[in-house]
């Protein structure tokens, strides 16, 4: 049953049943001329609650003392595959993000065939993240015990044009490519490496991470083909708000004690016995062009 309302996701990306979703990535292969591989089969009966549980038994983590000896197999003698359970569970299961993960899954999908990015597994997730962050992708384990987490900032969903968050989504597939076959830096760094990938999409990555795009690149191409509307010029990285300057202001005595007060301050030291005084501390380009003085 389909929820009651239609969203914009509903009307990008039709639900992906587990029927078919099989028979989608093949089109897709097709359509984009490259070899499809088929999937291991999923469990039959697509009960995400026993193949999390059978996942974290067998696999190798460090949030599981115990280690089974074998993996679970499915009703056809194939072995499970949590990550297809968790896929098929996000899009059948009545809830507020379902049209988005079904999106969000098509396009992965897409992007991994056609940017031959090769990722081994993949969880996708819709969640409230630090307002700094748009997504993120977390290297090995999650809290589930699942690798290959993915997550998209649900706080700028609602703000953002479905080619931003599909930008968002290669973005984040990019770090799990290189983890997967590169030598990606601590911390998720934009080494060398990470940039050159991007730059091969049309991506590219300013400071601190900030992503933009080439006005002709395969990135947009991809998105064109499928009937996604993309800017036709280079859009440059957004970089991010300067921080505004503290309010607080410094107060010293003759002893080493100091404190920060955002008014007119009135006391006095018990140390020292000295009236605390504003102490005027040189602005930020101050301190700089004295360091390239001396």
């Amino acid at each position: 049953m389909d929820l009651p309302h239609v969203t914009l996701w509903s009307k990008l990306a039709r639900i992906v049943r587990p029927a078919d979703r099989e028979t989608k990535v093949k089109a897709t292969s097709k359509l984009l001329n490259v070899e499809y591989v088929r999937a291991a089969e999923p469990e039959s009966d697509g009960n995400i609650d026993e193949a999390l549980a059978d996942h974290q038994d067998t696999e190798r983590w460090d949030g599981h003392p115990m280690i089974a000896t074998s993996k679970p197999q499915s009703a056809n003698g194939s072995e499970c595959s949590v990550y297809e359970s968790l896929a098929r569970h996000q899009v059948i299961e009545l809830w507020g993000c379902r049209d988005l993960l079904a999106f969000l899954q098509e396009w992965a999908d897409r992007m991994i065939v056609r940017f031959e990015l090769d990722i081994p597994e993949l969880a996708l997730r819709v969640d409230a993240l630090p307002r700094s962050r748009l997504g993120h992708f977390r290297p090995g384990h999650n809290g589930f015990g699942l690798k290959g987490e993915i997550a998209i900032n649900s706080l700028y969903v609602g703000a953002l044009a479905p080619w931003e968050i599909l930008g968002i989504l290669a973005h984040e597939l990019l770090h799990a490519w290189q983890h997967a076959h590169g030598s990606p830096s601590d911390g998720n760094h934009h080494n060398q490496e990470y940039r050159r990938k991007a730059e091969s999409l049309g991506l590219v990555i300013g400071r601190r991470g900030v992503m933009g795009y080439s006005a002709k690149c395969v990135f947009k191409d991809l998105l064109r083909q499928f009937g996604i509307d993309v800017p036709e010029t280079d859009i440059a990285p957004r970089e991010r708000r300067a921080k505004g300057s503290s309010k607080n202001k410094k107060w010293v005595c003759s002893c080493p004690i100091n404190v920060r007060c955002a008014v007119a301050l009135q006391a006095q030291c018990l140390w020292c016995g000295d009236v605390f005084t504003l102490c005027e501390e040189p602005s930020a380009h101050a301190r700089k062009a004295e360091l390239r003085a001396g």
